[in-house]
């Protein structure tokens, strides 16, 4: 069984109420997981803008 924590603008009642974990994202301070590595943690800044990036955007985009 896998339990899923959202940091999310999300209201929590809306994450409780689709089975997900809420946390307030401005609780989390990123600078706390930084060379975690050994533990299994990997802290990659942006990584979602860096996810969606596309090398060649098309024209519309």
């Amino acid at each position: 069984r896998v339990e899923v924590t959202l940091a999310t603008q999300i209201p929590e009642a809306k994450c409780r109420q689709i089975n997900l974990g809420y946390r307030d994202p401005a609780t989390i301070n990123p600078e706390d997981f930084a060379n975690c590595e050994d533990e299994g943690i990997l802290l990659v800044p942006y990584a979602g803008e860096r996810l969606f990036r596309l090398a060649n955007p098309p024209a519309w985009a």
